[in-house]
């Protein structure tokens, strides 16, 4: 466009000069077919000559009209033919700036079809490559997927055959459960059963025993009397009466020691206690078989309950809890003493039950329930053999605890050393409240290409070898190179191990064992 304009710029300027020479020569020129005003003149002034040259004049001036208008004929002609060959040159002019504009025009215009068409073509090729970029993008999308999805698939069929497992497990050990509850309720129904009957039998040679005692006395009563009267009848001075039991009862002093002659006399037959039994600390679930001398309403059984207290005519709640059998027959003497019920009361304790001396065994033993002990104790090891020992599956480490000085007492104790070394200071003893559990042996889990996929338990340094075997071992399709471990770290992440046949497994490893590609 910038050539057209200056092509019509050249042009334009030489037409106009054209023009204007035309217009110029034709108002100027002598020759032209208007004559001027001073030969108009010069005719008119002519025609007034002398008659005798009027012919001359006249031929001269029809001469000089004949080539006046001969010349401006040949001054028309030249001037129409200046005009054409300007004419034509300006033609010429235009045609050329036109020519050359539409040159211009066109090649601009292909120019721009050229950069229209590299543009086009430039983004043709950015289309491609993005097209092709995509479906590149798309298909790692695609591959990742595959392998994201795969990845899950076997996480997700490992942790079903986990849970799987787990609930077998778990279903199992309810079903041990069941069965221990149900055994250790049968066997705590006999034991009641059996406890029943004794109290029983117990009762009745109590009660044999104090009707004997009561013959025993009224005929020590009796022959007394005879004697007394017998002794008056041969002595008519009087003397100082005969001191009756009732008597000597009011004249004893008042100390803690004297149930144990009232004891004697309020049931002759009673067997005596083990001195172990007088220390013994009372406790809940104990039963107290309670005598007051002559006061047949106040001798009972009382059961002491969990809170350490006894139900007990005239004083209500007593408290006896954590006291000696001396203990409690002075506390019970005090409170009928103070409360001016007896004047010098005799109280006598026995000790019927025993069944606050006792300790738990919980967990994985063979016989799990509470056992009683004896006052002075036992051994950890004679505990285990009452409750049958460990069952399987049950740990080697057992946990006692317990309160020893008033605090809470906690020791772990491994069952083959004590056994196969004989250390004896691995031996505590276990006293009343104490509570032995067994817990279960820690499992690892493997699965994968082995012959019995599941929890195995886990015994103390137990290699990656040994849980592969007591999974039955490799299938035809496992590969040693193919096992990993995942492990949770302190953190609580799964790290994925790949280790050796002698490695270590710890309790919560899951081995993975891979099919072989080849």
């Amino acid at each position: 466009m910038r050539r057209v304009f200056r092509a019509l710029c050249l042009i334009l300027p030489l037409a106009l000069g054209a023009c204007a020479t035309q217009q110029a020569t034709t108002s100027s020129n002598p020759k032209s077919g208007r004559p001027a005003a001073g030969n108009v003149l010069s005719g008119a002034a002519a025609s007034k000559t002398p008659a005798t040259n009027t012919a001359k004049s006249a031929k001269a001036a029809k001469a000089e009209k004949a080539a006046a208008a001969k010349a401006a004929a040949e001054e028309r002609a030249a001037a129409a033919k200046a005009a054409a060959a300007e004419r034509a040159a300006a033609a010429k002019a235009a045609a050329e700036a036109k020519a050359e504009a539409a040159r211009i025009a066109a090649a601009e215009k292909a120019a721009a079809a050229k950069a229209a068409a590299a543009a086009r073509a430039e983004a043709a090729a950015r289309a491609e490559a993005a097209q092709k970029a995509e479906l590149e993008r798309a298909a790692a999308a695609a591959r990742a997927e595959s392998v994201a999805r795969a990845v899950a698939k076997a996480r997700a069929e490992a942790t079903a055959k986990a849970e799987a497992n787990a609930r077998a497990e778990a279903a199992a050990r309810v079903e041990a459960e069941k069965a221990a509850a149900a055994a250790k309720a049968e066997a705590a129904a006999k034991a009641e059963a059996a406890a029943r009957a004794e109290a029983t039998a117990k009762a009745e040679a109590a009660a044999r025993a104090n009707a004997e005692a009561r013959a025993v006395a009224a005929a020590r009563s009796e022959a007394a009397a005879r004697a007394a009267a017998a002794a008056k009848a041969a002595t008519p001075e009087p003397t100082v009466p005969a001191r009756t039991a009732e008597s000597v009862a009011v004249a004893s002093p008042a100390s803690s020691d004297a149930p144990t002659v009232t004891a004697a006399l309020a049931a002759p037959a009673e067997p005596a206690a083990p001195e172990t039994r007088r220390d013994y600390a009372v406790g809940g679930g104990d039963v107290l078989r309670i005598s007051v001398y002559q006061s047949p309403d106040l001798s009972l059984d009382a059961r002491v309950s969990e809170s350490g207290t006894i139900s007990y005519p005239l004083l209500g709640q007593v408290s006896v809890g954590g006291q000696s059998i001396s203990q409690v027959e002075a506390t019970i003497a005090n409170g009928l003493r103070n409360g001016n019920f007896l004047k010098q009361p005799q109280v006598a304790v026995l000790l019927m039950e025993v069944r606050s001396n006792q300790v738990s065994v919980l967990g994985m033993a063979n016989r799990p329930g509470r056992y009683p002990i004896e006052v002075n104790g036992m051994l950890l090891s004679e505990l285990l053999a009452l409750a049958g020992g460990v069952a399987a599956g049950g740990s080697e480490i057992v946990t006692l605890s317990g309160i020893r000085n008033g605090k809470q007492f906690r020791q772990r104790v491994d069952i083959n050393a004590l056994f196969t070394n004989g250390a004896q200071n691995g031996n505590p003893m276990v006293r009343n409240g104490d509570t032995l559990y067994i817990d279960r042996l820690p499992n690892v889990y493997i699965y994968g290409e082995v012959q019995r996929p599941g929890p195995i338990p886990l015994s103390p340094d137990m290699t990656l070898m040994q849980a592969v075997a007591s999974g039955g071992g490799l299938t035809q399709r496992g590969t040693e190179r193919g096992m990993r471990v995942h492990r949770r770290d302190p953190s609580g992440e799964i790290q994925v191990l790949k280790p050796s046949m002698d490695d270590v497994l710890r309790p919560g490893d899951v081995v993975y064992v891979r099919e072989s590609l080849f």
